[in-house]
C-alpha cells in the first residue's frame, strides 16, 4: 500500500531454482515539478521529475518472504508523487530482476484534452469536438475536456490554440507544442464532474474571418491552487484540428456581412422569422450533372480557372425561415472572356433534382457583379449559358397520346413529360396552368410534381381535375433550368355527360395480313360493364368474336397480347386497339371482300354500338 505521508517499507516473495545470495529492491519516486508545466512538451517525462532514488536492502522474514530494511521517507510520500520499483534477487547463476510496478501515491485529478481510448487500444490524441458552435447570442469556439479520474475538478483551465500544436499521428504518440510558434486565442475555466466531461468554450477573436480554416487545438490543466497536482500529463494536450470559421448570427433587424472577397449578403429588416444562426460554407468543385450548356464561372479571388466554386447558405435552427429574400452580391473574375461574363448568371443548387437553375431575379451592378434575391437557403453559383433553346412538352389523356378533339371522362388524368437537355425548373412558381382560360394558382393543387427524380432531364407530372361536359381547354407553361419558357399545345377535349363509345375504325384497311381496330371507352364512373366486337359478313354472318369478360376468338386479341386467351384491359376508360388477323373462330383465313366490325359496351343496363367497315385485299 502507497499511504500518504507514512514511510514506506516493501515485502516481496521471492522463489528461485537457484541458492539466493541476496535480494533488493530498486525504488524511485517522482514529483511534480511546477515550474517545468510550463513547456512546450507537458508530457509525463517532463513534467515529473526524480525526487528520491534508491536500492533498499532487505533481510528474510519467512521462507521466501523478504522485507527492505529501510523505507521511503514520508516526506516523499504525498500525493501525487509516483513510485516505481522492481525487485532484484542475487543468485549464484547471476541477477535476476522483477517486472516495474507503478503506483500513485493518493488519489488526485487527471484532466484530458482527449477522451480516453477503449481499454487494449492505443490512446489517440484527436478532438473532434473542437469547432465553431452558435451559443447564446454569440459564436463560440468550443471543445469537449474530460476528467479521467474518479475525483471532481472545481476548476480546469482550458487553453485553446490556433496553428501552435505538431500533432500526434500515430497511437500513443503524443503531440507536441512547437517552440516559438505558441498562440494562445483565449483561456476559460470549466469544472469537471469525476469521470465526466465538460464543454469549454471561448468568444470568436475578431481576427479571425468568415470561411478560413483555422488549426485549433486545446491544453487543459487542473488548477494548482493549494498545490494540487494531476496524476499524469501526457494526455493534457490534444492535436490540432483544421476547422472552418462558418457561423454568423443572424436577427430580425436589418443587416450585411461580408463572407468573404467572392461574397456579400444583405438583408432588410424582418427577413427572418426570428434571431437566430446561419451556415455558410464555400463548395470546391460542386457537382454539375447533364447540363452540358452550363458552365461555372471563375471567381474573383479564384486562381485556378478549372476549378469550381459554389457557396452554401444554410439554416442552423430548424425553425429559422426567411419571410423576405435575402440580396446577395457575388463577384467575377475579369479573366474569362468578355462573352462568357456577358451571359454569366446566378443559380443555385436544387438538390433533389442535383441540377443548377437560373436564380428569378438578379441584375447585374457593374460588368463583374451579379447581385440576386435569395428566397431561399441552398447553395448557390456563378455559371455561364447560351442556352435559348425551350424545353419540349409531350401531352397525353386517359392513359394515350393527346389529339385534337379527345373524348374524356369528367375525371381525366393528363400527363405532361417536359425534356429538357439542361434540366426542367421544377417549381410551382414557374408553372402557369390555364383551364378554360382560367389560370388561377388553385389549379397547381391538381399537379402532381416529382420532388425527387433521377433524371431532372426527363420530367413526368400528372393534372387531375373534374371537368364539366362539353368542350375543355388545358394548356402548360414550363421553364428549363436557364429560364427558356415554352407554352404547351392548347388541349381541346371533349367531356361526355355519360358514358360513350368512340371508334376510330381501322387501320391499315385495307388490309392483308392483319390490321388494328381502335376505338375508345369514356366512362365517368367506371369501368364498362362488358365489350364486345363481333365481325359479319356483308351477308351478315358472324365469323368471330372478342368479348371482356369471356374467350376469345382465335383471331382477334388485344394488342400486346399474342396469344388467344390472353388478358386485356378492352373495357376501362381510355384508348384501346385489337389485332383481327383476318380468321374466323375456327382459324380459317377468310377470303377477300368486306367485313362489318361491331363494338359494343353496356354499362349499368345501358349499352352504346358503333360499326366499322373492314375491307381485306390480299
Amino acid at each position: 500500500a502507497t499511504v500518504q505521508n507514512e514511510a514506506q517499507r516493501f515485502v516481496m516473495e521471492v522463489e528461485s531454482r537457484f541458492n539466493i545470495t541476496s535480494v533488493a529492491l530498486d525504488v524511485t519516486v517522482q514529483a511534480v515539478n511546477p515550474a517545468r508545466l510550463a513547456l512546450s512538451t507537458p508530457g509525463d517525462t517532463t513534467v515529473f521529475s526524480t525526487v528520491f532514488q534508491r536500492r533498499f536492502a532487505s533481510t528474510i522474514t519467512a521462507p521466501n518472504l523478504y522485507q527492505t530494511i529501510d523505507s521511503i521517507p514520508a516526506i516523499h510520500m504525498r500525493e501525487p508523487n509516483r513510485v516505481t520499483y522492481r525487485a532484484v534477487a542475487q543468485t549464484d547463476s547471476g541477477q535476476f530482476f522483477s517486472d516495474p510496478f507503478l503506483a500513485q501515491i493518493g488519489n488526485p485529478p487527471d484532466v484530458a484534452a482527449v477522451r480516453r481510448a477503449t481499454e487494449g487500444e492505443g490512446q489517440l490524441f484527436n478532438n473532434n469536438t473542437i469547432d465553431f458552435y452558435p451559443d447564446g447570442e454569440r459564436v463560440v469556439i468550443a471543445a469537449d475536456v474530460y476528467n479521467w479520474s474518479n475525483q471532481p475538478v472545481q476548476k480546469a483551465i482550458v487553453y485553446f490554440y490556433e496553428n501552435s500544436i505538431s500533432n500526434g499521428i500515430a497511437p500513443n504518440q503524443s503531440p507536441y507544442l512547437i517552440a516559438n510558434q505558441i498562440r494562445i486565442i483565449d483561456t476559460v475555466s470549466v469544472a469537471l464532474p469525476a469521470n465526466g466531461v465538460a464543454r469549454a468554450k471561448i468568444p470568436v477573436p475578431s481576427w479571425m474571418n468568415l470561411l478560413e480554416t483555422y488549426r485549433i487545438g486545446i491544453r487543459v490543466l487542473a488548477d494548482t491552487t493549494g498545490q494540487r497536482y494531476e496524476s499524469t500529463y501526457f494526455n493534457n494536450l490534444s492535436n490540432q484540428r483544421a476547422v472552418q470559421y462558418n457561423l454568423f448570427r443572424v436577427r430580425t433587424n436589418s443587416d450585411s456581412i461580408t463572407i468573404d472577397d467572392n461574397v456579400r449578403l444583405t438583408y432588410e429588416a424582418n427577413s427572418f422569422s426570428q434571431n437566430g444562426f446561419v451556415r455558410v460554407s464555400k463548395i470546391v468543385n460542386p457537382p454539375k450533372i447533364n447540363q452540358p450548356d452550363n458552365n461555372f464561372v471563375q471567381m474573383v479571388t479564384q486562381s485556378n480557372p478549372i476549378e469550381r466554386l459554389a457557396y452554401r447558405i444554410e439554416r442552423v435552427d430548424s425553425s429559422l425561415t426567411l419571410t423576405k429574400p435575402l440580396t446577395v452580391r457575388m463577384i467575377m473574375s475579369a479573366n474569362p472572356p468578355q462573352a462568357v461574363r456577358q451571359n454569366t448568371y446566378a443559380y443555385f443548387f436544387s438538390e433533389p433534382v442535383e441540377r443548377w437553375f437560373k436564380v428569378v431575379s438578379q441584375t447585374r451592378l457593374d460588368s463583374l457583379t451579379v447581385q440576386f434575391e435569395a428566397s431561399r437557403f441552398g447553395a448557390y453559383s456563378l455559371m455561364s449559358s447560351l442556352d435559348s433553346e425551350r424545353p419540349i412538352i409531350s401531352l397525353g389523356i386517359e392513359g394515350q397520346a393527346y389529339r385534337i378533339g379527345s373524348s374524356a371522362s369528367r375525371r381525366p388524368r393528363v400527363t405532361i413529360v417536359v425534356q429538357d437537355q439542361n434540366g426542367v425548373y421544377i417549381d410551382e412558381n414557374l408553372i402557369t396552368i390555364i383551364r378554360n382560360n382560367d389560370s388561377s394558382e388553385a389549379l397547381k393543387s391538381k399537379l402532381t410534381i416529382p420532388r425527387n427524380t433521377p433524371n431532372a432531364n426527363v420530367v413526368g407530372m400528372t393534372f387531375d381535375d373534374e371537368f364539366e361536359p362539353g368542350e375543355n381547354s388545358l394548356q402548360f407553361v414550363f421553364h428549363d433550368a436557364n429560364l427558356n419558357a415554352v407554352r404547351s399545345e392548347k388541349m381541346l377535349f371533349n367531356v361526355s355527360a355519360d358514358f360513350d363509345l368512340v371508334a376510330h375504325g381501322a387501320y391499315p384497311n385495307p388490309f392483308n395480313e392483319k390490321t388494328f381496330i381502335a376505338y375508345q371507352i369514356v366512362n365517368p364512373i367506371q369501368e364498362a360493364d362488358a365489350f364486345e366486337l363481333k365481325i359479319y359478313t356483308v351477308s351478315g354472318r358472324l365469323i368471330a368474336t372478342c368479348r371482356e369478360p369471356g374467350p376469345r376468338a382465335l383471331g382477334v386479341f388485344p394488342t400486346g397480347s399474342q396469344v388467344a386467351d390472353g388478358v386485356g384491359q378492352l373495357r376501362g376508360n381510355g384508348d384501346h386497339a385489337l389485332i383481327w388477323t383476318g380468321k374466323d373462330d375456327g382459324g380459317n383465313e377468310v377470303a377477300n371482300g368486306v367485313y362489318y366490325g361491331k363494338l359494343r359496351i353496356t354499362s349499368r343496363g345501358r349499352a352504346l354500338e358503333k360499326i366499322i367497315k373492314i375491307v381485306r385485299l390480299r
